[in-house]
């Protein structure tokens, strides 16, 4: 079992990387959603037809138009996914770091480093 001060490190390791909030995408409800770092969880955005319509209008895919929000606030799409898997799993962990995605938000396994 892990001492908590080994886990305390990497939860600020994580956090200083990333944003204080940022927009995400509700995986089961496919609704926008705000994550605010270092907080389980998430707050639900209350008019979500908005942003499905601009999306649809601009023929662009809903989580590449989340993307484009989240650009106006200089977040990329690797830290909206660190940020998504912090908020649901825990921000100490390696999927919570967005150094272990690319520039389009997906994970590069080599950077896992997974101990056997």
């Amino acid at each position: 079992m892990t001492d908590r001060k080994d886990i305390l490190p990497d939860v600020q390791a994580n956090l200083d990387k990333l944003p204080d909030w940022c927009f995400g995408r509700h995986l089961s409800t496919n609704t926008i959603i705000r994550i605010n770092k270092g907080e389980m969880g998430f707050r639900p955005i209350t008019n979500q037809e908005w942003p499905k319509n601009v999306a649809r209008d601009k023929d662009m895919p809903f989580d590449q138009f989340i993307d484009v929000l989240n650009g106006y606030e200089n977040v990329t799409p690797a830290q909206r996914q660190a940020m998504q898997f912090g908020s649901m799993w825990g921000w100490g962990l390696k999927l919570a770091d967005p150094d272990v995605y690319d520039e389009k938000g997906n994970i590069l396994h080599e950077k896992l480093n997974f101990k056997k």
